[in-house]
């Protein structure tokens, strides 16, 4: 078949090509991302999974998801101890029915930055972080935050993300042990 197609012509068959594979790749994202995730794991994991093959004698399916609920558990523990911590941070925050915990809490936290900024002079200090934490503007504005509907919706929007998060974990887990099961 021969077409004589002009300069133009094969100037917009490309030009719809690349806007045709944009779109794919748009509304293929909740796909196209955890495979690839998963072939870079894969091939990151591959010489752990046959080091145990070769040198431990283990089958290959074992080796392959023993590598994988090794990475499984190690990024577990990352979240835990971050987790941990994180809640850790919580704790120390002051309860907003104690004035006294809350003031001693600013208090901490200015005499903490009047240490670590030192060559800051203490009437520009003193208009940023007053002495009382009631005068603080920056102060009023966290409580307001922490203590709002706003606060509340946000943790509400991160678990929903989180759930979305999870379900591409587990896909990218199932597909990492695919490619590696099948890639030998």
């Amino acid at each position: 078949m021969n077409l004589n197609l002009t300069t133009v012509t094969r100037y917009g068959l490309n030009v719809l090509a690349a806007l045709g594979a944009s779109i794919a790749f748009f509304f293929g994202k909740p796909i196209f991302i955890p495979v690839t995730i998963a072939g870079l794991l894969a091939a990151i994991l591959w010489p752990g999974a046959k080091w145990l093959n070769q040198r431990m004698r283990m089958p290959w399916f074992i080796s392959c998801c023993t590598v994988v609920l090794s990475l499984v558990f190690l990024v577990l523990l990352i979240f835990g101890l971050v987790g941990v911590s994180f809640s850790q941070i919580l704790n120390d925050i002051p309860k907003p029915n104690d004035d006294g915990s809350m003031q001693k809490s600013y208090t901490g936290i200015r005499d903490k930055f009047r240490e670590a900024l030192p060559f800051v002079t203490p009437q520009s200090f003193n208009s940023v972080l007053p002495q009382n934490a009631e005068d603080s503007g920056l102060y009023r504005e966290i409580k307001r935050f922490f203590y709002s509907e706003q606060f509340t919706s946000i943790l509400l929007n991160l678990t929903g993300h989180s759930l979305g998060l999870l379900t591409e974990s587990v896909l990218v887990i199932f597909t990492l042990l695919f490619l590696l099961v099948e890639g030998q």
